[in-house]
Order: C-alpha cells, then sequence, then structure tokens
C-alpha cells in the first residue's frame, strides 16, 4: 500500500509540474503569434481595400470593365480569393473570384476598413471616390478638396495561412510535450528504483515487526540517507527484541507473583463474604429490633399522650394544667427522639423512601405553627410566620418528610432562644430557570461561632459538650433534616453570628401549580402591633387579601389614624402591661362604631375577654384564620366539618388497654359509637355479625395482626360493598406503608393518634 501510495505520488509530482508548465508557455506563445497574424492580415485587407478604391477610379468613371478585369486578375492570388466592385447606385460592375460573403453591405457606400466575415474568411470594404481637380487659379481652395463617391470596391482575404500556421504551432507543441512527458517518466523510474523500491522494503518491515516478527531485516542496498535509515531500522528492530525477551521474562514472574496474590485475594473474598453476611444480617436484625422497639416504645408512649389530653379536659387548676403539659412536653421529646432514631437507622441502609403527592405547603406549615405556639408563649418569645404571596398553593412531595423537617428546625430554635423572636419564613424564589421553594428558621437565641457551623449537621454531635448538657438533644435532629433536603433535591444552609441568633434555611424543587387564592372584599384595616416582626408579618398577609393597611405602634398615633378616618378593622396586638391592654380593648369596644370590626391578636393560652364584640385572634396569626376571619366579617365561622358527621359505628381493634382508651374517649366525644376488640380474629368475627362504618385496625396484635384480617376481609368482601379500614401503626415507617395499601388498608394513623386527625379522617372516608 505503501509502495503504491509513493509510486503514484511521485508519478504525479515528477510529471504534471512540467508539463503543465509547457502546456501554459505554449498557449500563450501561440495565441500571440495567432493574434499578430490576424493584425497583420487585418492591416494587409485594409490596406489592399483603399489601394484597389484608388486604382479603380478610372475604370468606374469611364466604365472600363476590361481594365478593371485586368486590375482583378492582377490581385486575385495567394489569399485574395475574392473582389466586387460597385457602382454609385449600388449596381455591381465587377465580380471576380469566389463567391463573395453575403453580408448586404453594398448599400453602404461610406463604410471603410474590415466589413465583417466567417472563420475562413475576412471581407474588407473602401468607397471610390472622385476627386475634384481645380481648374482655374481662381477656384477656393476648399472647393478642390472636396471629393464624390462614386462607387464602392469589397475585398475579401482567406484565412487558410493562419490556420496553416496555427496548426504548425500546435504540432510542435505537441511534439515538444511528448518529448518532456517521455524524459519525465524516465527521470521518474529512476526515483522510483533508487527510493521506492527501498522505502517500500522498509514499509514491509516495519510491519512485519508490527505483527510481532522481530527476526525480520531490512536489505540495506540502499545509498545516503536511506542507508542510514535502513541500518537504524535494523538496529531498533534488535533492540526490540532484546526487550521482549526481557519482558517476556518479567511477565513471567509477574504472572506468578499474580497468580499468587490472586489465590490470596479469593481467600481473603471468602473471608470478606462470610464478614459480609454476619454484618448484613446483624444490620437486619438491627432493623428489625429498632422497628420492633419503636413500635413497643411508641404504642404505651402514645397511650400516655393520648391520656394526657383526656386528662386536661376535665382539669380547671392552672398548677396542674402546667405539670401536664411538662409532661406532654418531655414525651413529645422522647417520641421526637425515637423518630430520629428510627429514620437515621433507615439512612444509614438506604431504605428511607419518600412519597410524591399533592399537597399545600401553608397547611403543613400552619399546624407547625399551632404546635410550637405554646411553647413559644411559656418562653415569652415573638412567634411569627412570614409567607410571601409567591409560595405556590398546591407543590408534589411528602408531606410527612416536609413537616418533619419544619418541626425538627422550629423545635431548635425555640430551645436555643431565650428572649427576641422565631421567626419562620416561606416563599418562592428564582434559581436560574427554576422556581424553587425557599424556608427560613430564624432566631434570635445564642447563636453559633462560625468555626463550629460546620458540626451543626453532623450525627450526635452538639456545638459544644456544655449546650449538650444545658440544652439536651441528640444532635440528630438537623442531620435527618439535612439528609432529607438532600433526598428531596434541595439544598440546606444555615447563617449565624454567636451571641445573635440563627438562621436555618432550606429550598426545594418543587414543581408549583398556582391557584389563586380567593379574594375578599375591599376594606382597610387600622393595625396596632408593637413588634416590628409581627407588624410585618400580618401586613403582608392583608395586603394580599387586597386590603389596604395603616400600620402604627402606640396608642397616640393610633387615637390620631382613628380621628382622621373610619377603618373596617382595627386590631390591637399584645401590650408587656396586660392592664393597658384590657383597658385599651374596653376603650375601643365602646368608642369604635358600629360598623368597625375589633380583633385582640392574642397569645395562645392568654387572657381573652368575653362579650362585646371583640374577635381573638391568637398569635401568631395564621394566613388561613385571618382569611376566614375577614371572609365571614368577624362573625361565626362555617360549622366544623367534623360536627356534620355524627352517630358512626366503629370498630376498633386495639390491644393495648390505654390507646384504647383514649380512641374511644375522642370517638365517644365526637359523638360516635365504639365496638372494641383486641386482635385480627375476633374483629373479622365482629365485621361479619355486625354493621361498621369504618373499622380502626391496630397493624401489630396477638395472634392474627391486622394486615392478616384486612386481608383476608378484603378476600371475601363484595365488589358493591367496601368498608373504610384504617390502620393504627405507632411507626408510620416507609414500609409500614406499603404493606397496608397492598392488603387494602384506605389510610393510617400514626400512634399518638390526635383527636381531630382522628375525627378528620372518619368524616373524609364515612361522609
Amino acid at each position: 500500500m505503501i509502495k503504491q501510495t509513493i509510486r503514484y505520488r511521485l508519478l504525479l509530482l515528477t510529471l504534471i509540474p512540467p508539463i503543465l508548465m509547457l502546456l501554459i508557455i505554449v498557449s500563450y506563445f501561440v495565441y500571440q503569434d495567432d493574434k499578430l497574424m490576424r493584425e497583420a492580415l487585418f492591416d494587409r485587407g485594409s490596406s489592399l481595400s483603399r489601394y484597389l478604391s484608388s486604382v479603380a477610379e478610372y475604370g468606374v468613371i469611364t466604365g472600363n470593365t476590361q481594365q478593371l478585369q485586368h486590375i482583378s486578375d492582377t490581385l486575385l492570388q495567394d489569399d485574395i480569393v475574392a473582389m466586387t466592385i460597385y457602382d454609385f447606385d449600388g449596381r455591381t460592375i465587377l465580380s471576380a473570384g469566389k463567391e463573395p460573403l453575403a453580408l448586404q453591405v453594398g448599400a453602404n457606400m461610406e463604410s471603410a476598413g474590415y466589413c465583417g466575415g466567417d472563420d475562413s474568411r475576412l471581407m474588407f470594404c473602401a468607397p471610390i471616390k472622385l476627386d475634384v481637380m481645380p481648374v482655374s487659379d481662381f477656384e477656393s481652395s476648399n472647393a478642390s478638396s472636396e471629393s464624390t463617391t462614386i462607387g464602392r470596391v469589397e475585398l475579401t482575404l482567406s484565412t487558410y495561412l493562419i490556420e496553416e500556421k496555427r496548426q504548425g504551432l500546435w504540432n510542435w507543441s505537441l511534439m515538444l510535450i511528448t518529448i518532456v512527458a517521455i524524459i519525465t517518466l524516465m527521470v521518474n523510474r529512476f526515483m522510483q528504483r533508487h527510493l521506492v523500491v527501498p522505502l517500500a522494503s522498509l514499509s514491509n518491515v516495519v510491519d512485519k515487526v508490527r505483527q510481532g516478527d522481530l527476526q525480520a531485516k531490512v536489505p540495506e542496498g540502499a545509498s545516503g540517507e536511506l542507508l542510514m535509515l535502513q541500518q537504524g531500522v535494523n538496529v531498533m528492530i534488535d533492540a526490540l527484541a532484546d526487550m521482549h525477551g526481557h519482558m517476556q521474562q518479567e511477565i513471567e514472574t509477574a504472572t506468578e507473583s499474580l497468580r499468587q496474590a490472586l489465590q490470596d485475594i479469593e481467600l481473603r473474598n471468602r473471608d470478606l463474604h462470610e464478614e459480609r453476611l454476619k454484618a448484613e444480617t446483624a444490620s437486619l436484625a438491627k432493623s428489625q429490633f429498632l422497628a420492633t422497639m419503636s413500635h413497643e416504645i411508641r404504642t404505651p408512649l402514645g397511650g400516655m399522650i393520648g391520656m394526657l389530653h383526656v386528662i386536661r379536659h376535665g382539669i380547671s387548676d392552672r398548677q396542674q394544667l402546667d405539670c401536664i403539659d411538662s409532661v406532654e412536653a418531655a414525651a413529645n421529646s422522647l417520641r421526637q427522639l425515637i423518630d430520629d432514631i428510627l429514620d437515621f437507622s433507615r439512612m444509614e441502609v438506604g431504605k428511607l423512601t419518600l412519597q410524591n403527592q399533592l399537597f399545600n405547603p401553608l397547611s403543613v406549615i400552619e399546624d407547625v405553627m399551632r404546635m410550637f405556639a405554646p411553647s413559644a408563649q411559656q418562653k415569652n418569645l415573638h412567634f411569627v410566620l412570614n409567607v410571601d404571596g409567591t409560595l405556590p398553593h398546591e407543590v408534589v412531595g411528602d408531606p410527612l418528610r416536609f413537616r418533619q423537617i419544619l418541626i425538627n428546625l422550629t423545635a431548635n430554635a425555640i430551645k436555643f432562644t431565650h428572649q427576641g423572636e422565631v421567626v419562620v419564613s416561606a416563599g418562592a424564589v428564582k434559581r436560574d430557570t427554576q422556581r424553587t421553594v425557599r424556608f427560613e428558621v430564624c432566631d434570635t437565641g445564642i447563636g453559633i461561632a462560625a468555626e463550629k457551623q460546620e458540626l451543626v449537621f453532623e450525627s450526635f454531635t452538639q456545638i459544644d459538650e456544655g449546650d449538650a448538657r444545658h440544652y439536651g438533644g441528640s444532635g440528630l435532629g438537623t442531620t435527618v433534616s439535612r439528609e432529607l433536603v438532600t433526598m428531596m433535591g434541595g439544598d440546606i444552609g444555615l447563617e449565624s453570628e454567636l451571641g445573635k441568633g440563627s438562621c436555618f434555611w432550606f429550598e426545594l424543587p418543587w414543581e408549583a401549580e398556582e391557584s389563586q387564592p380567593e379574594s375578599t372584599e375591599a376594606a382597610n384595616v387600622l393595625l396596632m402591633e408593637p413588634h416590628e416582626s409581627s407588624a410585618r408579618a400580618i401586613a403582608a398577609m392583608l395586603e394580599s387579601e387586597q386590603i389596604g393597611v395603616t400600620r402604627v405602634t402606640t396608642i397616640t398615633q393610633m387615637e390620631l389614624a382613628l380621628r382622621d378616618r373610619v377603618f373596617d378593622w382595627v386590631m390591637v396586638g399584645v401590650f408587656v402591661h396586660e392592664t393597658t391592654n384590657r383597658q385599651l380593648l374596653n376603650q375601643l369596644d365602646q368608642e369604635l362604631p358600629d360598623a368597625t370590626r375589633l380583633v385582640h391578636l392574642c397569645y395562645v393560652n392568654g387572657e381573652r375577654q368575653e362579650g362585646g364584640r371583640i374577635e381573638h385572634l391568637s398569635k401568631p396569626v395564621l394566613p388561613s384564620v385571618l382569611h376566614q376571619l375577614l371572609q365571614h366579617g368577624g362573625g361565626q365561622v362555617d360549622e366544623d366539618e367534623t360536627d356534620k358527621v355524627k352517630d358512626l359505628v366503629v370498630l376498633l381493634a386495639e390491644d393495648d388497654e390505654v390507646n384504647a382508651r383514649v380512641i374511644t374517649h375522642f370517638l365517644t366525644t365526637g359523638g360516635h359509637r365504639v365496638v372494641r376488640v383486641v386482635n385480627g380474629a375476633e374483629a373479622l368475627k365482629v365485621m361479619e355479625d355486625h354493621h361498621f362504618d369504618c373499622v380502626l385496625m391496630d397493624m401489630r396484635m396477638p395472634g392474627m395482626d391486622g394486615l392478616e384480617a384486612t386481608r383476608l376481609w378484603r378476600s371475601k368482601e363484595g365488589g358493591d360493598s367496601h368498608l373504610p379500614i384504617i390502620a393504627l401503626t405507632a411507626n408510620a415507617s416507609d414500609e409500614d406503608r406499603e404493606r397496608c395499601r397492598e392488603v387494602g388498608m384506605d389510610d393510617y394513623l400514626t400512634k399518638p393518634v390526635e383527636s381531630q386527625r382522628l375525627l378528620e379522617t372518619l368524616v373524609h372516608y364515612c361522609r
């Protein structure tokens, strides 16, 4: 291949350039010679035509055709092939030689010079003029210069002499090109023999070496640089042969060592496999242990928390209520710790999964605010919710895990803040072209030093040992929150300064499905809120309802504002002194016009005034509660959905006595009847003999558990009837949820069961 390529390229390089150059030179000289000959022919034709017109003057005047014939016989030779003479009227006097060109120019008596032609002949014309000779010395000189046209002569010349010379030039050119080509081929032949053949031989040897033949040698028959190249290649082949032998020996040694190492690795892999099986068995046992212990601990703990709710309704003593609050707070902390440990264990083994469903993030945020409002009030903290109008009303995500993140961050903020405020903010932000929802929990607590901020999200880590002893906690809340945010595809971080507070934030790339909020009637509000963050948040909520807001911070400013205009609403926040607050409300109740609605912004469990037209709005102010208040004009709101469904017959399958008493109390208080059994077999028997509106089925019971009982009931249940079965579980893990769905349960409730959540679930499935 290389030989053929070099040969063809050498042939092209030695043959084409000289021949091409020779063609260009020959073409140029042939063109110039042809041009000169045509110019000479044109000059000769013009001169002969003018000469003929001069000598033919007498013959035309006298009509002497013999003279004209003699002139034509004399001229018609060599390349002059035809001659035609016309009189003044354009009649032909004489036509001699071959047939003249039919150019129809005889009528133009004054035309002179070249008149036309074709590839083989050229015609030249000249007028025959009569020169008037003066006959008297007295005639004007101008008159003597005038002449009269009396005829015309046409002379036709042949171009065969030019063609003969041109053909001769091309013949000599072709002969010269042939000679040059022969010489070039001879030179190319010589170069191929002394250059191409040695290179081809060298290429063949290199190809053999590439294929592994290290015994091949290049024949050293060239000279000069090619000989040096051939010798160098042979030396290189010898060196490669020596290196190959040395490498082969080393490869054999390395192969033997590798074989021995593989045997050792195989033995180690067997040991590692056995250890891995032991570790997986231990991990499975740990997971089962955690799940079992979580259920066993959460079941009595849930019963204890539920029983505290039952006891609370029958106690009015403030000191006893404080004791119940303390016990309930400790129980909730223990439950949260168990949840964090279980979630952390699932994260370690990669078994924690997320659910995707449509929900309202504002509803989850408001639930968390209600949950922590008593704790914040107990520490005299301003607890504020600041919701941006860009927060989407519906997103697709996991509401349970989102709630868990908010609970962890909010609980930490309240725990580490002794005075000031805790502000929860939410709103949508733009990140490049993606819409991201951002949440912030900011406080004015102890803060975190810059060098310790990176430890905040580490497992079982507090910012220092002193804080761990003073504040308590496992340090898992922020770790679990970080892992959950990461699983949701978001980011989490914090900004903090020691002694000035902290701000934890996280962003979630939720797909927002925007919906327009229900608008209220046009109104104006006078807002007197001494706390700046609360005032800004409430004003933003009112403005999102298209309501005009006038903000004041003192009683004097409020009196001036009321003197200038009439407001539809007057909202008064809590002052430091309760006496001042009570007096101001009573005064406003008496002085404000009847059309003005008076709202008291009070704290949870704070003292409220009865009678009059004073409405009480608990702080932190929630957008949904404020919207409902504005929609109903301060009057009674719609009846709770749970009050619309009464007198349901509910089957409760629960083996734990305390939990059964708590759930029974919630149901009977809600106006429903309860039948209780302690295992799945009893539940199936009762379900076959009696009609129930709903079944609350514990997942773990002695004998037949709730899952097996539900599976058997669904297999026998007719297609026209469907009995709602709600699972009761102390461990709402992803595995338990999936198992509930597989056996046909409609929903599940996590212990400890909340009264409102239980009644709302019954309304949803039994309406």
